[in-house]
């Protein structure tokens, strides 16, 4: 999952700065947790821990939209060709998108 985000960080053109003092709160237990965090905010949390930045619901949204499009469209799963392809184009338009959301 790592390698994901910074192949997509790479890609997206991002300088990411190396802060030491940057505050992440993010808890790898809070998805378990009682405290009933919704998902799209534990994700944009993580997200927000691996890239050192603090994102916004939307960026996170583009970023997970470009990693669930990116592994439909290299993994070799059975899947239809005309399928394939409009996981590409759909990569490419998530890419762009979140690049424009300032990802």
């Amino acid at each position: 999952m790592n390698y994901l985000c910074t192949t997509m960080v790479y890609l997206c053109g991002m300088n990411i700065k190396n802060t030491v003092d940057m505050k992440t709160d993010f808890n790898y237990t809070s998805a378990t947790s009682t405290n009933h965090e919704n998902m799209s905010d534990t994700l944009r949390k993580y997200y927000s821990s691996l890239l050192e930045k603090e994102l916004n619901e939307q960026q996170s949204s583009w970023l997970t939209a470009s990693v669930g499009s990116f592994i439909m469209t290299v993994m070799p799963l059975p899947i239809p060709d005309m399928l394939r392809l409009i996981a590409v184009a759909f990569f490419a338009f998530s890419l762009w998108k979140g690049k424009k959301s300032g990802l």
